[in-house]
């Protein structure tokens, strides 16, 4: 796992769902931050985790804390996954990692709504962006990183 190697100071998931990543970065990262529209039992709730119910747009108009590595995979539509994405770059460390959860579904079958839906679309988008250094997981459901651009001398 990403988190045993980064071991990031601060750490937002989007879509904590039942927390199964989420509970899994609480051993690596000092404050964690989770976002769900749905407050479920199983995640995590020591001292240093903040769990916002509520949807991601909500949370970036009102949050002022800046993340080291933020997982997205709530709401999975291209239109909320590139809005997450733009957030996460204007609250990422400059050293940060943006994981983009189910960006490579192997067929038509997981291209719905409740499934991978169009999330698909990122990896293409995002690469459109100069200022970000971008690598995929093309193995079902995929994942793409994302990082700022390393400065150039």
């Amino acid at each position: 796992m990403m988190a045993k190697i980064l071991k990031p100071n601060h750490y937002l998931e989007i879509g904590t769902g039942y927390g199964d990543t989420f509970n899994l970065v609480c051993k690596y990262a000092e404050f964690l931050t989770g976002i769900d529209r749905v407050k479920r039992s199983k995640v995590n709730s020591r001292f240093n985790v903040m769990l916002y119910k509520g949807d991601s747009d909500s949370f970036f108009k009102t949050n002022k804390s800046r993340y080291d590595m933020i997982f997205i995979d709530g709401d999975h539509r291209f239109d909320q996954v590139k809005r997450d994405v733009v957030n996460a770059l204007s609250v990422l460390n400059y050293d940060g990692v943006i994981f983009v959860h189910d960006t490579f579904p192997k067929g038509e079958i997981y291209k719905i709504d409740d499934k991978c839906s169009d999330s698909w679309k990122v990896p293409a988008w995002i690469r459109s962006n100069p200022f970000v250094d971008v690598m995929d997981v093309k193995k079902h459901p995929g994942l793409t990183i994302i990082k700022h651009k390393e400065a150039r001398k």
